[in-house]
């Protein structure tokens, strides 16, 4: 589960009122967690008030993994459950990439060798929706990468980070917003 919200600082972070994280600021994430399958509550709230921010039910099913986010709307604290991919094989050589969006707009992503000339790319994902529970894994041969995500249909770059994409490895960027800032976070990766 991550904390995506930058507004409250200090957040706590809860499945069924068990904390996972207690005072997380933003961009903490968890890791994962076993949580019992079945209907759970999923909870977000300001750990210096306990305000509830996010109380919300979610389906998670045995032998399944999810990626919970916590993020702000202009509507107010919401959260994502994504389904991870399950435990299928992947060749050798490659790595599973989904980049979500948890910021203030639709976005497009490119995922293409450091420093490329971003005139002359391609998106990886376009029209990025804002918290998109449907939001894909792209398969990517390992190495290193720059990441950038820019307005929809623009070359105007929100975001930029080199991450390095792991052999046989699922692995989540977050695309958020901390104070007006935009960012890109890693989530930790899980072996397929």
């Amino acid at each position: 589960m991550m904390d995506s919200l930058d507004n409250p600082t200090n957040v706590k972070i809860a499945v069924n009122h068990q904390v996972l994280a207690n005072n997380s600021q933003y961009g903490f994430a968890t890791g994962y967690t076993v949580i019992d399958n079945g209907n759970q509550t999923v909870q977000f709230s300001n750990a210096d008030t306990g305000a509830s921010l996010v109380d919300t039910t979610e389906l998670f099913e045995l032998d399944n993994y999810y990626t919970v986010i916590g993020y702000n709307t202009a509507g107010g604290p919401r959260e994502i459950t994504l389904s991870d991919i399950p435990n299928t094989g992947i060749a050798s050589g490659h790595a599973m990439v989904r980049v979500v969006n948890v910021a203030t707009q639709n976005v497009d992503v490119y995922i293409t060798a450091p420093g490329a000339n971003l005139n002359t790319s391609t998106p990886t994902v376009t029209n990025d929706n804002i918290g998109d529970a449907a939001q894909a894994y792209t398969d990517e041969t390992i190495g290193t990468y720059e990441v950038r995500v820019t307005q929809a249909g623009t070359k105007n770059v929100l975001a930029s980070n080199t991450f390095a994409f792991q052999d046989r490895l699922a692995q989540t960027i977050v695309f958020g917003v901390n104070n007006g800032t935009y960012t890109l976070s890693l989530l930790a990766a899980r072996p397929i």
